[in-house]
């Protein structure tokens, strides 16, 4: 059944498994309709029922949330799984770009790269379902 972003972030257990570090999928829908899933390292934003990845400007995944594709990130651990379904928006503020490399820089190390082709892929997530 599936949670509201808002019952999301009231959920002590949904909140513990978000602040785990996971690599997750991101699916996406191309402008021909395919499926496009890439491997993604993400940051949940609590207060904005936000999932932010750091990402190039030229990649799929942002062309396709530029053509206003929604999306699901879903990450698996055992037998504890989650999926996040929303809307997908590419912030391109310098601010925020560098908001999003400190939280990931917090969670999952400094990126590989940094240069000034990134942007701030952001989900904002409008419902979840999943076992956590």
């Amino acid at each position: 059944m599936p949670v509201s972003a808002a019952e999301l972030q009231s959920d002590d257990a949904a909140q513990a498994f978000l602040a785990e570090r996971h690599l997750a999928s991101l699916t996406s829908i191309k402008m021909n309709g395919d499926l496009h899933v890439v491997p993604v390292a993400f940051v949940w934003v609590n207060e904005e029922h936000t999932i932010r990845i750091v990402t190039r400007a030229h990649s799929v995944k942002v062309k396709n949330a530029d053509a206003g594709s929604p999306g699901v990130l879903s990450f698996v651990d055992r037998g504890r799984w989650m999926s996040l379904h929303g809307t997908l928006t590419v912030r391109r503020e310098p601010d925020r770009i560098q908001d999003t490399l400190d939280r990931y820089a917090a969670r999952n190390g400094p990126a590989r790269e940094t240069d000034a082709e990134r942007v701030s892929l952001e989900l904002i997530v409008d419902f979840a379902r999943g076992r956590w």
